[in-house]
């Protein structure tokens, strides 16, 4: 099974059908409680500025399985000419998400072409909203190493006293210690070192344990790195990353 970690992409949103009190302007933002939103088809297009992308992810969305993400790219805005990619996959299969959806598509090439639009469609039928689009070029890798550990963490405060007690309730997010072992050295300095150094522990990206399984939704998570990340030399042709990793 393969494992993903995607990255944004810097792109500007230059057209958009969101409604002025949910902009299109969230999208680019790794802060879960803001969604865009509109009325059966939320239509999003991307200037990627001539960027190489192979992935595109929709993250907090309320599609259900049934429902559609369509993605075309382009050299026009309004995809009226020089499409080289117009694909539409259902949102989501498997297990159902806890909460919002997470939806993946991996494009069957690298692109290049200015412009993408995603369409998150409905059919026709209420309001679709998501927090935050990707679209960039994934790293995917065979797999974790074994024995990774997923913690759902808790935000709750509890403070008990003389016969009181006051609960705080917040969200319960994932945490992941997740290594990457055996990285060729090419692969290492062409992907990894220049992933890490961008992400630090600022910047949010997409991550799947696993790609094929049908648990997608139940354990992948947009994240940031929760501490800085760690480079083994385990040989001086391969190398392991190990990082610990905190769903936003």
């Amino acid at each position: 099974m393969s494992a993903v970690f995607l990255p944004a992409l810097p792109a500007t949103i230059v057209a958009n059908n969101a409604d002025a009190n949910a902009p299109a302007s969230r999208v680019l933002l790794d802060e879960p409680g803001l969604v865009a939103r509109a009325p059966g088809t939320l239509s999003l297009t991307f200037d990627m500025g001539g960027a190489a992308f192979n992935s595109v992810a929709a993250i907090g969305n309320n599609l259900t399985s049934d429902q559609t993400i369509r993605v075309r790219v382009g050299s026009a805005l309004d995809m009226s000419g020089g499409v080289v990619l117009d694909v539409t996959v259902p949102a989501w299969s498997g297990i159902p998400p806890v909460g919002k959806a997470i939806s993946y598509i991996p494009l069957p090439s690298t692109y290049t072409a200015r412009y993408v639009r995603v369409d998150l469609q409905s059919g026709g039928t209420g309001t679709v909203e998501v927090s935050r689009v990707i679209v960039g070029k994934r790293i995917e890798v065979d797999g974790i190493d074994n024995n990774a550990q997923k913690t759902p963490t808790s935000g709750s405060t509890v403070d008990d006293g003389p016969g009181w007690t006051t609960v705080g309730e917040a969200r319960t997010r994932l945490k992941w210690q997740a290594n990457v072992g055996n990285i060729a050295r090419d692969s290492f300095y062409r992907e990894w070192s220049p992933f890490l150094f961008n992400m630090g522990k600022h910047n949010a990206f997409l991550f799947i344990p696993q790609t094929e399984s049908d648990g997608i939704q139940v354990e992948a998570a947009l994240v940031r790195n929760a501490d800085d990340p760690k480079t083994v030399d385990v040989t001086s042709e391969r190398f392991r990353v190990e990082m610990t990793l905190f769903e936003v």
